[in-house]
C-alpha cells in the first residue's frame, strides 16, 4: 500500500517531467482571481444590501450619511487642488495652481451631520455603527470576527438608518 506522500511526490516528479526544457519547474502559478482584471471590494452597505439585510430607502439614507461623513471630516484650512490647476501644471503652461476653497461646504456638511446625529440622539452604538459603515466604508465582519458583535451592528444600523429616514424624510431632497 502506498502511502499519500509518496502518491504525492510521485506526481510531482512526473508534473516536473512533463515540463518542457527551459522552463523552471518551479514557476509560480497565476491564481485565477490574480488572472482576472481588479475586483473592487464591496463596502459595507452594498454587502447588507446584497445579504438583504437593509432596503433600498435605508441604503440611500446610508449613503447619504457616509457623504456627509466623509465631507465633514476634511480638516479646516485644507485647500483641495482644482483639476484645471493639476492640468495647468503638466501643460506647463504656469498656472499658479488653482485652489478650491469648499469651506462653506464643508460646514454646511457638519452641521447637517450634527443634526443627523441629534436625531440619532447622540446614541453611541447608533453613531458609531453609521460612522464606521457608512462613513468608513467597512463591512461588520471587518469591525469584528465574532458573529453576535457583528449582528449587533447590523441591528443597530438598521435602526439609526430608520430614524435617519424619519429625520431626512420631512426635509426631502436635501442631499441631491
Amino acid at each position: 500500500m502506498v502511502s499519500v506522500a509518496e502518491r504525492k511526490r510521485r506526481k510531482r516528479g512526473a508534473r516536473q517531467a512533463q515540463a518542457p526544457i527551459g522552463r523552471a519547474a518551479a514557476t509560480p502559478r497565476i491564481s485565477a482571481v490574480a488572472s482576472k482584471s481588479y475586483m473592487r471590494r464591496k463596502t459595507g452597505l452594498e454587502c447588507l444590501a446584497a445579504r438583504g439585510k437593509i432596503n433600498g430607502k435605508q441604503r440611500a439614507r446610508g449613503e447619504a450619511y457616509g457623504r456627509l461623513y466623509r465631507v465633514a471630516a476634511i480638516a479646516d484650512g485644507v485647500a483641495i487642488p482644482s483639476a484645471l490647476g493639476d492640468l495647468d501644471r503638466v501643460r506647463g503652461t504656469g498656472g499658479a495652481g488653482l485652489v478650491a476653497d469648499y469651506s462653506a461646504e464643508i460646514m454646511e456638511a457638519r452641521q447637517l451631520l450634527t443634526a443627523a446625529r441629534s436625531a440619532l440622539g447622540f446614541h453611541a452604538g447608533l453613531v458609531l455603527a453609521c460612522d464606521l459603515i457608512c462613513g468608513r466604508t467597512d463591512t461588520p465582519q471587518d469591525i469584528t470576527n465574532v458573529r453576535r458583535e457583528a449582528e449587533e451592528l447590523e441591528t443597530s444600523l438598521r435602526i439609526a438608518l430608520d430614524l435617519l429616514d424619519d429625520h431626512w424624510g420631512k426635509t426631502e431632497g436635501w442631499w441631491t
